[in-house]
């Protein structure tokens, strides 16, 4: 016999927009997951801690906005 076997593995993961945080045991939000927006407040484009990916209003500002979208998804 001559030939070639392939495996393929399929997951199905839920997507959270509001986990920031590579904790991949959970994909609840956590409160690591606010203390990191926390950290980020008032960040904006071009400043060391910004992170668009915890700018969800999009408003190029890490703001209380954010940090209650978060919170509100605990």
């Amino acid at each position: 016999m001559t030939g070639s076997v392939f495996r393929s593995v399929q997951r199905q993961v839920q997507f959270n927009p509001f986990k920031v945080t590579d904790d991949t045991s959970t994909n609840a939000v956590t409160k690591a997951d606010i203390a990191a927006v926390i950290h980020a407040y008032g960040a904006m484009p071009g400043w060391g801690n910004y992170d668009a990916s915890m700018d969800f209003n999009h408003n190029y500002r890490v703001d209380i906005a954010d940090i209650s979208s978060v919170a509100r998804n605990i």
